[in-house]
């Protein structure tokens, strides 16, 4: 919100704390600030942000674990709600390496 005080403008910015910042993909929805929820999958914990994205860590069939940005609301064991992900065994979500998957 910007102000007019005295003949100078004041800019009033809210931050809010946040565990990473996403920019650039092409999926805008999976742009933003993700905070880490209550919640963890495959012992790990997920990040979501404002547009109901969640950055998660799951297991397939194969025993690889992979990271992803999907669709908060799931369903996790198909593509269906994929924007990105990432090979990692890491208990955090790596800042390199993500591909594309289905609606990114």
């Amino acid at each position: 919100q910007l102000e007019l005080k005295d003949g100078f403008a004041f800019l009033e910015a809210e931050v809010d704390e946040c565990d990473y910042y996403v920019e650039g993909a092409g999926a805008e929805r999976v742009n933003g600030y993700y905070t880490m929820e209550e919640k963890t999958m495959e012992g790990a914990p997920c990040y979501s942000n404002s547009h109901d994205i969640l950055l998660f860590r799951y297991c397939l069939p194969s025993g690889n674990y992979w990271w992803y940005f999907s669709d908060k609301n799931g369903p996790f064991h198909s593509s269906e709600g994929d924007y990105y992900r990432v090979l990692s065994p890491e208990m955090r979500p790596p800042l390199t390496g993500w591909t594309l998957v289905g609606r990114g």
